[in-house]
């Protein structure tokens, strides 16, 4: 895992800057695979999370992967704050999410097995749902 995460430091990531003619103003446009106001990336998230909803401590966890502690509690926390929410969107979106028991626990498992996080949360976004 940790070969993985060295070429993924290694790889660069061209980000496009858009110049708005009326306002006189630049923008970009970020790619999935990196979240908006987060250090890491949405592989690393993953990563992480699925490790966790598989039975894994936060110890365990944070001395097999990079973020610490504190950083990985606080992205499960988010998610378990935000899952209603989040699910409830993209069981609209994906039905066959519809068929998991409506916990947390359980949503998650199937809906990271089946979709990388930066695809669910590229989703959201793009229903107009405000993401971490």
């Amino acid at each position: 895992m940790r070969e993985v995460k060295e070429d993924l430091e290694k790889t660069l990531i061209p980000i496009p800057r858009f110049f708005c003619k009326k306002c006189g103003k630049t923008t970009s446009v970020l790619p999935e695979c990196i979240p908006p106001r987060r250090w890491y990336l949405w592989a690393e998230q993953h990563t992480c999370l699925l490790l966790l909803l598989t039975g894994s401590s936060f110890r365990k966890v944070s001395k097999s992967q990079t973020p610490s502690r504190h950083t990985i509690k606080r992205w499960q926390y988010e998610l378990i704050e935000r899952s209603e929410e989040f699910s409830v969107q993209l069981k609209s979106k994906f039905s066959w999410l519809g068929y998991h028991a409506n916990n947390y626990l359980n949503f998650w498992k199937a809906c990271l097995d089946k979709m990388s996080l930066s695809t669910a949360m590229y989703t959201l976004n793009q229903m107009g749902v405000n993401v971490p």
